[in-house]
């Protein structure tokens, strides 16, 4: 739910296609997409309400399918995210929007900019919820293995990537701080001293 989704169909009757491509009921048109409702549905002028939300992109296509083949004879169904988002917390913090809808962890990653300087490379976790199961992947980034399982290395919609920050890093930031802090204090007795020393 409030996901957006792009749907087109074609087919060999037109005037059924234009019928069921009009603009999206509840706002959006066929170039921003369709938003999915609270209740996981999109509705259609002809087809009305169709439940998506759950389904993969390939079974979306095939309910959207065969819900216009009611209407439409061999109709043709072509189904996407008008975004695909991913969530990083930790080290390049953020939502990020990227523009394609297969896209891979290490794609991910560089939205996160440069973690190999401060982020955990050896430790970084990947949290899905997908089909309503929640599963937390554990991955080294120095295992070229993962190049080779689909379950990693390709991400899902609404993914989210957690990047530890290396601990230099953080004593380097609790350095400056404190070094901040000292040189504070200092200035702060230099000038008491200077004060009481011109009374």
């Amino acid at each position: 739910p409030g996901d957006y989704v792009m749907v087109q169909f074609s087919g060999s009757d037109a005037e059924a296609v234009g019928f069921i491509t009009r603009p999206p009921v509840g706002g959006g048109n066929s170039q921003s997409g369709y938003q999915i409702d609270p209740l996981g549905n999109i509705e259609f002028p002809l087809l009305g309400r169709v439940k998506l939300a759950g389904l993969t992109i390939s079974q979306a296509k095939e309910s959207l399918t065969k819900s216009a083949g009611v209407f439409v004879k061999n109709p043709l169904v072509d189904v996407g995210f008008t975004t695909f988002r991913i969530s990083i917390i930790g080290v390049g913090a953020g939502i990020k929007e990227l523009p394609i809808q297969r896209n891979t962890l290490l794609e991910g990653l560089a939205m996160a900019g440069e973690i190999e300087q401060t982020g955990k490379l050896y430790d970084v976790r990947l949290f899905r919820e997908y089909k309503g199961q929640r599963t937390i992947y554990r991955v080294d980034l120095r295992n070229k293995d993962i190049l080779n399982n689909p379950e990693i290395f390709q991400l899902r919609h609404n993914d989210v990537i957690y990047v530890k920050t290396k601990p230099s890093t953080l004593f380097r930031e609790d350095f400056r701080f404190f070094t901040s802090i000292f040189s504070f204090v200092i200035s702060v007795v230099t000038l008491g001293v200077a004060i009481t020393n011109n009374n």
